[in-house]
């Protein structure tokens, strides 16, 4: 273990992160010379490659002769980490697996919103942090002045900052020393409660990420943090209480190599033949069990060791599941896994997924909902984080209410779909949870407008609410304070970071956000200024369900929830822009939004009508104005009819 370094690659998105892993891989030996060829090797997605975004952590194992130190080679075991605020759940995810970070940040572009988040995840997690600087090469790099500012906003030593390119290549082989002095080697684990019982496996491995293949099933990446598992091993899953075999084991470079062992401190993958990502629960904790005659002799012992401890505290009238439950049963199915669990500490895993934005997805017109339904299931094996649930739109017929971690990845979702899979599909507007108390005392999650209760049945309300962190240029300050009063923002921090940016701090409804306030940002910064945002609880809020109404029919796919006060603002916006989008008809088309009974915007759009004041091509009547009167009046009656 003293020769293993495991350690994730964090920075803000397009800081180069997947360029410095390929080009780290390419020092050591692990591509090969078709791979060479292809940039963004770990990005393995076709969305991936199209947007120049990292969007699913990655993993890739390498061997590292530290010449300049011992001379002894190194097991390196990298995790290329998403950049974007969405993906924030992939970063905590890798760091479990991981004692240290390399640090990325653009010599051009400086501290970023994203940049901080990232650096405080690392240090929450007691990682090791390396500071790097890349893109030097560029004509308008500046690193002393980055180091500057990495000096002011987090305390690092400017001398401790490494320089590279990773487009080029320079500075690459400066990097590896540093990892290996740096990073500290994984630290041997041992369980407390196993310790009385060396018949027992001294196994166990923290599973942190896995990908569904259509040939063999599920394929778990875990951290071993006692012990070491071999291919034929039988294993248990302490929360799911799964038991699979040990097909195969291997480390990833990044193909995935077979090595018939993994020990104590490395990063690996197994495959157990499990049919869905949903059975592997990450932060989930693996752990043997044995087998045959062994495991009943280990049963025997514990069923004494229990005995012995009830006699001990008889007074308390404490028994326990090994001494009154099965005792091994030859070491087959849930017998064998109850007995052993019960001595089996887990390991503490990480926050489980939270959808922070929901969309319904339906089918369009070119494709069926069965079609849909099977894109649905295969692209969800390779995307746990998806909440999926069926639902029946009045307007646009069955479909799927589904949760995602933003709106990235909602829209990366949606070109999966119909990259991938060939669905062709129509997303409504992303809303966010809201939560209801009603008269009676409970208490309602909203993840929709259809789930909206009775008004007279709601004693309170509250919307979600997020702690945006927006750095920008000085002379964009204005422009930003303006805008952020405008989406209710509250300001709790204002910090100038340098002479000419600032970082700006505040509290804002979660429905604002994930809107259009990413663009609104941009354009209003001319692209110079970058957000990163945090879930910040609950606040009570004066929340209504605005319907929309064609010729009197609600359209539920079109309703919202809003504050009350701006309802009507929302509303004459809406109908104005279906007034644009809806065609002409035979008959007259009356656009409404509405709260309850109370119609807050209206807009019409007029039928089509026949010009019975022009017959082959000349106007009728001249320039009496009772004939064209008469001609009209008929017209009009005959409409009436």
């Amino acid at each position: 273990m003293e020769r293993i370094r495991n350690f994730s690659i964090i920075a803000h998105i397009d800081h180069g992160k997947s360029t410095l892993a390929d080009r780290m891989l390419q020092a050591t030996g692990n591509l090969s010379y078709k791979q060479q060829q292809v940039d963004q090797v770990l990005d393995q997605l076709e969305v991936e490659r199209e947007r120049g975004i990292t969007v699913k952590a990655q993993t890739a194992s390498s061997l590292y002769r530290h010449v300049e130190g011992d001379g002894q080679v190194y097991l390196l075991n990298l995790i290329d980490t998403p950049g974007h605020v969405d993906f924030s759940y992939e970063v905590s995810r890798s760091f479990s697996a991981c004692q240290g970070a390399l640090l990325l940040v653009d010599s051009s572009q400086g501290v970023q919103a994203q940049t901080i988040a990232t650096y405080d995840m690392a240090r929450e997690a007691g990682l090791e942090i390396v500071p790097v600087l890349t893109k030097i090469d560029m004509d308008h790099a500046d690193p002393e002045a980055v180091k500057e500012e990495l000096m002011g906003v987090f305390e690092i030593d400017p001398d401790d900052v490494l320089e590279c390119s990773a487009k080029s290549g320079l500075g690459i082989h400066e990097i590896f020393p540093a990892i290996v002095e740096r990073v500290p080697p994984p630290v041997a684990v041992s369980d407390p409660i196993l310790e009385p019982f060396p018949q027992l496996p001294d196994f166990r491995a923290l599973l942190f990420d896995s990908w569904f293949d259509v040939h063999r099933g599920v394929i778990c990446l875990i951290s071993i943090v006692q012990g070491e598992l071999r291919a034929g091993d039988r294993i248990g899953i302490y929360h799911s209480g799964g038991v699979y075999d040990a097909q195969e084991v291997g480390i990833v470079t990044p193909t995935m190599q077979s090595t018939g062992v993994l020990r104590a401190g490395e990063v690996g993958y197994v495959v157990t033949g499990m049919r869905s990502v949903r059975d592997a629960r990450l932060g989930d904790t693996f752990f043997k069990i044995g087998r045959g005659s062994g495991h009943s002799q280990v049963g025997s012992l514990l069923q004494k060791k229990d005995a012995t401890d009830a006699n001990n505290k008889s007074s308390s009238k404490v028994t326990t599941a090994g001494a009154s439950g099965p005792a091994g049963g030859g070491g087959k199915g849930k017998m064998a896994f109850m007995t052993t669990k019960q001595y089996v500490t887990p390991l503490p895993g990480f926050r489980a997924a939270k959808s922070m934005v929901f969309a319904g997805i339906y089918p369009s017109a070119d494709s069926s909902f069965d079609e849909l339904s099977e894109a649905m299931d295969k692209l969800t094996l390779n995307d746990a984080s998806v909440q999926v649930a069926r639902e029946n739109s009045t307007a646009l017929g069955l479909g799927f209410r589904c949760g995602f971690l933003g709106v990235l990845h909602m829209d990366v979702f949606r070109q999966r779909l119909e990259q991938e899979h060939g669905a062709s599909v129509v997303v409504t507007a992303p809303t966010v949870p809201y939560k209801a108390v009603m008269r009676s005392g409970e208490e309602v999650d909203i993840q929709g407008p259809a789930e909206f209760p009775d008004p007279t049945r709601i004693k309170s309300a509250s919307e979600p609410l997020v702690r945006v962190n927006i750095m920008c240029p000085t002379e964009y300050l204005g422009v930003m304070l303006d805008m952020l009063d405008k989406r209710d923002g509250k300001q709790e921090d204002m910090t100038y970071v340098t002479t000419d940016r600032v970082m700006l701090k505040y509290l804002m409804p979660m429905a604002e956000v994930v809107a259009d306030f990413y663009n609104q940002v941009k354009t209003s910064t001319s692209g110079f200024a970058s957000l990163d945002y945090e879930e910040a609880g609950y606040r009570e809020a004066p929340l209504v369900l605005m319907e929309i109404r064609v010729n009197g029919e609600p359209v539920d796919a079109l309703s919202v929830i809003c504050h009350k006060d701006k309802a009507q603002g929302i509303g004459r916006s809406l109908a104005g822009r279906l007034k644009q989008k809806i065609k002409r008809h035979q008959f007259e088309v009356v656009i409404q939004a509405a709260v309850g009974q109370k119609i807050l915007a209206r807009e019409r759009i007029p039928p089509f009508r026949k010009d019975v004041l022009s017959r082959s091509g000349k106007t009728v009547g001249g320039g009496d104005m009772s004939r064209k009167r008469k001609l009209l009046e008929k017209q009009k009656a005959g409409k009436r009819r």
